[in-house]
């Protein structure tokens, strides 16, 4: 999560993620420029390739690189986002998001075509606008009325009273947010929602801090505790993305979103995943926590885990009591492994365990079923999906 501020170099090399949408011919010329402050920067595209450019920018305080800007296929997005890729000078890989969403400049007030945000795991998220400028005049109208915009005021800018009133709480929460008082800063977002319920950035940082305080927070904070629950994430999130589409794919890598990207309702609701769909079910077999649904240890962990690999291993991870006395420092269950292999086809998930076969399905609501798993000794449990930990319950 990140409250738009501040501004770096890296910043500026989103608007490299344009040069594709507005290139009127294929030659290697200057085909897109672009500027902003904090500090002063310029920015221009040249194309190397049909989906390969370069980005050649400066700054005010002396800063100068060539980057080069890669084009990503992201179908699942729709036709509305691109998303790019290349590497920074510091040798880390970011991600470019152009969304086809209207944006005005903060500096300039003026309207642009695209909305973008670039995201680098070190560096963080930022955001700009780019594209083609939709607002004022053209050259010629510029000429015949520079004398006349020169003697006139220009209007002043009606205000949102919601807006502001929501911004300001917003940006008191975030305050709070980065000085880690997670239980202070979640009421003044919640806040900053009942005064504008449209304001993305609000939603987005709503989501983010009830996710890390479904974790961090004690039971006895009953009324953060109830506030701060899947459910309030997922609504939250879905309103951010529908108010402001790039923050789709931000959520994609956000830290303070990990632990919702390991339910499978983050793949199903968020992204849209279906599991008759091949290539989605086999993200979703390897990034969700697959926890058998039956028994859990002290009430916390899980007898039985699924770990689904990229290269078709499997991996099973059999949670035991200790029944002699526990060692100090210790958790008071041990584990066993068992490993194997999988193959997704047609939407079925064939398991192979010592040399046994055994098919299931992934349904639309998140369970992952086996039946007769366990009767065939293949697997401890037949039924598994996400279980959100409630360390409140009894």
């Amino acid at each position: 999560m990140k409250y738009l501020t501040r501004k770096h170099l890296l910043a500026a090399i989103l608007f490299a993620s344009f040069a594709p949408l507005h290139a009127e011919n294929s030659s290697r010329e200057k085909i897109f420029t672009a500027r902003g402050m904090e500090p002063f920067w310029t920015l221009e595209i040249t194309p190397q390739s049909d989906s390969a450019y370069s980005a050649d920018f400066s700054t005010s305080n002396g800063a100068k690189f060539t980057a080069p800007v890669t084009l990503v296929p992201t179908s699942r997005f729709g036709e509305t986002l691109q998303m790019y890729q290349g590497t920074s000078p510091y040798g880390e890989v970011f991600s470019i998001v152009a969304s086809a969403t209207p944006c005005q400049a903060e500096s300039t007030g003026d309207n642009y075509s695209h909305a973008v945000v670039v995201t680098a795991d070190k560096l963080g998220t930022y955001e700009g606008c780019g594209g083609k400028r939709q607002s004022g005049d053209t050259d010629t109208e510029k000429k015949a009325t520079k004398s006349k915009q020169i003697k006139q005021k220009q209007p002043i800018k009606p205000v949102n009273p919601a807006r502001e009133k929501a911004k300001k709480l917003n940006t008191q929460g975030y305050r709070l947010y980065k000085q880690g008082k997670y239980d202070k800063a979640l009421p003044l977002f919640v806040r900053a929602l009942k005064a504008d319920d449209s304001y993305a950035l609000a939603q987005y940082n709503l989501a983010c801090t009830a996710a890390i305080g479904f974790e961090k927070f004690s039971c006895e904070q009953e009324e953060l505790f109830n506030t701060a629950n899947p459910d309030t994430v997922f609504k939250a999130l879905k309103q951010a993305i529908k108010n402001n589409p790039e923050r789709l794919v931000r959520s994609q890598t956000d830290p303070d979103l990990a632990n919702i990207r390991k339910s499978y309702r983050y793949y199903r609701e968020i992204l849209g995943y279906s599991p008759s769909n091949d290539k989605q079910l086999q993200i979703m077999l390897e990034k969700v926590d697959w926890q058998s649904t039956g028994m859990r240890l002290y009430h916390t962990e899980p007898a039985v885990r699924l770990k689904f690999l990229a290269n078709g291993q499997l991996r099973v991870k059999i949670a035991h009591f200790i029944e002699d006395e526990i060692p100090e420092n210790s958790l008071p269950w041990r584990y066993t492994y068992q490993n194997g292999r999988y193959i997704v086809k047609n939407g079925t998930i064939l398991l192979i365990i010592n040399g046994k076969k055994i098919s299931g399905k992934l349904s639309n609501e998140g369970t992952l079923t086996f039946t007769g798993a366990s009767d065939g000794d293949l697997l401890p449990a037949d039924t598994y999906r996400y279980v959100w930990d409630t360390p409140c319950e009894a």
